[in-house]
């Protein structure tokens, strides 16, 4: 049996598949997401220097923009749960990381 789509979020592009595998018996569940448009907003964001300084002004900063399949690879690589508060520090961790600096929509750090 090939592969299937159960569902696709019309507002984030976030796919979900289905497929068995008779031969081994075996059901897999795939998440699928093209995060291509929003890092390019991203790289945006950190060349508008001029936002960044209007939101310094008022205290707050548009600080990252992730997409659901980052949030899942997250958790499934290390364990880190976006949505739980404790986990907090580690995703700033992830979000200052070198593989994930695409991520952020501002040069400044945050480690909360």
């Amino acid at each position: 049996m090939g592969k299937r789509l159960l569902d696709i979020n019309p507002l984030t592009g976030m796919a979900v598949s289905f497929e068995w595998n008779d031969a081994e018996g075996s059901l897999t569940i795939g998440h699928h997401q093209d995060p291509t448009n929003v890092i390019e907003d991203n790289k945006w964001a950190l060349l508008d220097i001029e936002t960044h300084r209007k939101q310094a002004k008022k205290d707050w900063i548009h600080y990252a923009k992730i997409d659901e399949i980052v949030i899942l690879e997250w958790k499934q690589k290390y364990g880190v749960d976006f949505y739980n508060p404790n986990h907090w520090k580690r995703v700033m961790q992830l979000l200052n990381d070198p593989d994930y600096k695409y991520l952020k929509r501002t040069s400044y750090k945050h480690d909360r």
